[in-house]
C-alpha cells in the first residue's frame, strides 16, 4: 500500500518549499462560530439582476494541481488531503479571479478566492477559508466540529477585485440567494465540486452590490425550496478583512 498523505506531503516540500515562501503578512484571523477552520486576507498595495452574479465558468475539467502552480496558501493554510481544484474562473472589472478547493487534514474543505490567479504566487488581495460542510469526507484528523450546509468568503472593497462572496454549500443547493437589510436580493447559481475533491457538495461565486449590507445567505435546490440558510453575523455583513 501506498502511504498517499506522505506523497503529497513531500511532492508539496519539492514544489513549495517552506523557506521559499513569502513571509505571512496577514492582517489577522477571522475566526466565525461554527468554522471549522479559520479566514485570512491577503491585502492589497426587489431582486438585482446580477446575473452576474456569475460570471464564473465552471472548470471542473481544469483543475489546478499542486504539481502545476505554486498557491500562495501552501505553507500557509490546513494541511491538504486531497489536489488544488479551480472550481470556477471569473473576471471582474477587467480582473480574472479563480475560486480553487482542497480538502485538508484537520479542517474540512478550505477554499479560497485569488486575483490574478496565473501571476500572483503572493496571493496578493486574495482571501481563504475553511469549514466543515455537509458532504465533505472526514478523516481520523478532522478536528471535532458540527457540520454546517453552507459556508463564505464575503469580502468588502479590496482591491484588485470588488466586493464578492463565495463558498461550498450543500449538493442539493442549485442556486443560492444572497438577501440584503434592505430587502433586495441576488441570486447565483452554484456549481459542482469537481471530482478529486471527492466530496459531495457544489460552490457558488458572486459579485455584490458596493453598499450591500447582508444578512443571510439561502441555498435552494431546484424546486426553490430553501435546503441551506445562514444568517450573517452584523459584525461581518458589510464584509471586508479584519
Amino acid at each position: 500500500m501506498v502511504d498517499t498523505d506522505s506523497v503529497i506531503r513531500r511532492e508539496l516540500d519539492l514544489l513549495a518549499p517552506a523557506d521559499q515562501l513569502p513571509a505571512s503578512d496577514w492582517a489577522g484571523v477571522l475566526a466565525r462560530a461554527g468554522d471549522s477552520g479559520f479566514r485570512r486576507w491577503r491585502q492589497p498595495r426587489g431582486r438585482l439582476a446580477f446575473a452576474a452574479a456569475i460570471l464564473a465558468v465552471a472548470v471542473g475539467t481544469t483543475a489546478a494541481i499542486a504539481a502545476n502552480q505554486h498557491w500562495w496558501f501552501f505553507g500557509e493554510g490546513p494541511e491538504p488531503v486531497s489536489e488544488v481544484a479551480v472550481v470556477m474562473e471569473g473576471s471582474w472589472d477587467g480582473v480574472p479571479w479563480a475560486l480553487t478547493a482542497y480538502r485538508s487534514r484537520t479542517d474540512g474543505v478550505c477554499f479560497g478566492v485569488t486575483p490574478n490567479p496565473r501571476d500572483n504566487p503572493d496571493g496578493i488581495g486574495a482571501a481563504m477559508g475553511c469549514s466543515q460542510i455537509v458532504g465533505v469526507r472526514t478523516i481520523q484528523d478532522t478536528k471535532p466540529s458540527e457540520a454546517r450546509n453552507i459556508a463564505y468568503l464575503m469580502s468588502g472593497p479590496n482591491p484588485p477585485l470588488p466586493r464578492y462572496i463565495a463558498g461550498p454549500v450543500i449538493a442539493t443547493a442549485n442556486e443560492i440567494e444572497v438577501l440584503f437589510v434592505n430587502h433586495r436580493s441576488l441570486d447565483a447559481k452554484t456549481v459542482r465540486a469537481p471530482s478529486r475533491l471527492k466530496s459531495d457538495i457544489r460552490f457558488y461565486a458572486a459579485r455584490l452590490p458596493l453598499d450591500a449590507v447582508v444578512r443571510m445567505i439561502l441555498g435552494r435546490d431546484n424546486h426553490g425550496r430553501v435546503v441551506a440558510r445562514l444568517q450573517v453575523p452584523a459584525s461581518e455583513s458589510e464584509g471586508g478583512s479584519p
